[in-house]
């Protein structure tokens, strides 16, 4: 493997890409193929690692590189995550790549893995970039997103109008009496 790493610094990725498969480091050989522009290799090898740091890599490599079906194939590994949503969503957003980010969160919903997280940043998404679409986000999904945080960063955005406010405002008001009823529930029991 020594000498495989050498290949690799060296820029000898080719051979590089026969060590590494040898010894099966799928990690490194993933790595390797997107040096070798082989995204599709590169998304296999990062199956076989099964590694959140290789899926992070060949993610942001096939984003760089305009293949985003592929992207969005890492992305589902990466979003179910939480404490990686954040590092995807600023690589997308910081590139310009608003519409890519959504389809991919938008996929990654039906996952069984899906946690809050990923249902407040589409909503924040929404109302950054497609203010149409967060109403009916939140009329399917208000008991798995964060209304307090959508509600901020909805104002902070101010691509929504007054009476969105007053509809989010709303939401919030209710999530706020669910909660309390399942807490008074919990504590008269």
């Amino acid at each position: 493997m020594q000498i495989g790493d050498r290949c690799f610094d060296d820029k000898m990725y080719d051979a590089a890409k026969l060590l590494y498969n040898n010894v099966s480091n799928f990690a490194r050989l993933a790595i390797t193929l997107v040096h070798l522009k082989e995204f599709q290799g590169a998304v296999d090898s990062a199956r076989k690692a099964n590694s959140t740091r290789t899926w992070k890599e060949v993610c942001f490599a096939c984003v760089d590189s305009g293949e985003f079906r592929l992207a969005q194939m890492c992305g589902l590994h990466i979003v179910v995550h939480a404490d990686e949503l954040e590092d995807l969503i600023n690589y997308y957003q910081d590139r310009g790549h608003f519409e890519e980010l959504i389809n991919l969160l938008e996929a990654a919903l039906g996952l069984e893995r899906a946690h809050m997280g990923m249902f407040t940043e589409l909503a924040i998404l929404y109302s950054k970039y497609k203010p149409q679409r967060m109403r009916e986000h939140l009329e399917l999904f208000w008991s798995r997103v964060n209304i307090p945080k959508v509600g901020f960063s909805s104002q902070i955005n101010m691509k929504i109008n007054s009476s969105f406010i007053n509809y989010l405002c709303a939401f919030l008001s209710m999530w706020i009496n669910f909660n309390l009823d399942l807490i008074y529930s919990f504590l008269n029991s």
